[in-house]
């Protein structure tokens, strides 16, 4: 639909019949719209709803029409552009936790109608307040069946966080609607930094021992030290086994040799 209004001239000596409202395409002939043409004089303003193309822009020309086609006055006109149709609404099908900072949404979009793909746009809000925030843009091709979309940058950890997720267009007039969670999630603790300064104390043919100094544990509740070993330089492919008798001598967390 296309909105209008005007501002009318001296009617002069105009017998009104009419409001003349004309639109074309390229490469079209002019319509005049009907629904403008049965408005009293004093209304100057119009609603266009039928014959109109998405997407497409239109020259249009308005007249006063009077019962004397020597009394009407001049067109007066410029050029206007409907709408894109929006890209169709997303569904989204689970939202967790995917690090201490951040939320993993599974989604299936909707139809892409008219718009030209940029990215999917995820925003985040903290349980408490009421401001979104948007987080970098996921997404360099369009899907047609369910994506993942990772949103992140959150200011802490351990919060309840909620999200929604929109498909951005060239044209921002084509993007879809917000898709919004409907629950806040719980993102991970702040894991612990990892162990430092790994040394070897010593060194034979059958036993080796070794030191470690510990990271900040942060927002970690401190269960036990796991420790694994492999042959070779613990490249791609390599199998690592856990060293058992570590257990017994790394029974706290400021234990730190084996």
């Amino acid at each position: 639909s296309l909105n209008f209004s005007w501002v009318a001239g001296a009617p002069g000596d105009c017998m009104f019949t009419g409001w003349q409202l004309e639109l074309k395409a390229a490469f079209t002939g002019w319509f005049e719209s009907a629904e403008c043409r049965a408005l009293p004089r004093a209304a100057q303003a119009c609603q266009v709803t039928q014959g109109l193309v998405s997407n497409t822009t239109y020259e249009v020309r308005l007249r006063e029409s009077c019962a004397d086609p020597n009394a009407e006055s001049p067109y007066f006109g410029g050029t206007v552009h409907t709408r894109p149709v929006p890209a169709g609404n997303i569904s989204l099908n689970t939202v967790v936790a995917s690090s201490a900072r951040s939320l993993l949404v599974n989604f299936t979009p909707g139809d892409p109608n008219e718009c030209n793909f940029v990215a999917y746009q995820a925003e985040w809000k903290l349980l408490g307040t009421d401001v979104w925030t948007a987080s970098p843009p996921c997404g360099t091709e369009r899907v047609n069946n369910v994506s993942v979309c990772d949103a992140g940058g959150f200011p802490f950890a351990l919060r309840d966080y909620t999200v929604r997720i929109m498909e951005t267009c060239t044209d921002p007039l084509a993007n879809s609607a917000w898709a919004e969670w409907p629950a806040y999630v719980l993102t991970w603790p702040e894991p612990a930094q990892p162990p430092g300064s790994l040394a070897l104390t010593d060194l034979s043919a059958y036993q080796l021992s070794f030191s470690f100094a510990p990271g900040q544990p942060l927002q970690c509740v401190w269960r036990a030290w796991s420790v694994e070993i492999t042959e070779g330089t613990g490249g791609a492919g390599s199998q690592w086994s856990q060293v058992a008798e570590c257990a017994s001598q790394l029974g706290s967390r400021g234990s730190n040799t084996c």
